[in-house]
């Protein structure tokens, strides 16, 4: 087993020296290895940091857009809120208004009534002034006078009275 090869196929054992050697170039390999990766992480730090701040700052603008945004919704809806409750107002104003003028007013079945009676009252009227007319051909032009005067004192007095129920709103 003394040959010049051992069992492993190595012609000689390696000294510590060598040993050192191998060991030291192998440290410098592993110290830069770690160096670039740490390199590395800083500067994937420094990329994930400035994300993490581009991030914030957008979620941030988009948060007061939102507030924003939420406010102006906020004051619109009252300002509808308003304009519909002065609009319900002023409904009911109007609506009062009609109510209490309708009653005033007479209602229709009564006013064609009425409308009946003075038509009725008018052409008896009419039937009284012609035969007022023939009564007055017998009498004499002094009586006929004072008949037209009535009837047209009649006449104006039944137009008043038909204007004022035709002005009364349905």
């Amino acid at each position: 087993m003394n040959n010049d090869k051992d069992q492993n196929g190595r012609t000689h054992e390696p000294s510590l020296r060598e040993l050192t050697s191998e060991l030291d170039g192998v440290k410098l390999w592993l110290l830069e290895k770690v160096e670039s990766l740490r390199d590395l992480m800083n500067e994937r730090h420094a990329l994930y940091k400035e994300r993490s701040d581009s991030q914030k700052t957008a979620l941030e603008a988009a948060l007061a857009a939102a507030n924003a945004k939420n406010d102006a919704t906020s004051a619109a809806g009252k300002e509808a809120i308003t304009k519909s409750e002065n609009a319900q107002t002023a409904y009911n104003t109007n609506h009062n208004d009609i109510l209490k003028k309708q009653e005033l007013m007479m209602p229709r079945t009564e006013c064609e009534r009425e409308f009946r009676a003075w038509a009725e009252k008018f052409d008896d009227l009419k039937t009284e002034i012609i035969n007022g007319k023939q009564k007055e051909r017998e009498a004499g032009s002094m009586q006929a006078q004072w008949t037209f005067e009535r009837v047209f004192a009649i006449l104006m007095f039944l137009t008043a009275v038909a204007a004022i129920f035709w002005r009364i709103p349905r």
